[in-house]
């Protein structure tokens, strides 16, 4: 499961700073191309990851990264896998019913 605005972020090709406890985070950020991944709970370096974003010399390459990342996640693969973990998850009220 991706945060849907992690994937907002990625499509609109703007670099991200968020936390590893934001579902599958590692697949929209590669750090330091287009953002970070923080502990938020390590405020120092939160902050410091934020003003890194906003003062990077390397916007350019973090839009490019982001719009590349957003080409592997369309919408259309999203739901391919989700629907795929759904098949593969057993039905657990079957499961119930034969107890």
């Amino acid at each position: 499961y991706t945060p849907l605005v992690l994937v907002e972020a990625v499509m609109s090709g703007l670099p991200i700073v968020t936390s590893p406890f934001a579902g599958n985070s590692e697949l929209m950020v590669s750090e330091g191309k287009n953002g970070f991944i923080v502990d938020p709970r390590d405020t120092e370096s939160f902050a410091r990851a934020i003003v890194d974003v906003l003062h990077s010399a390397n916007k350019q390459m973090m839009y490019e990264t982001s719009l590349m990342l957003a080409k592997r996640h369309t919408p259309e693969q999203n739901a391919g896998h989700l629907l795929t973990g759904i098949v593969r998850t057993p039905n657990r009220s079957a499961s119930r019913q034969s107890v």
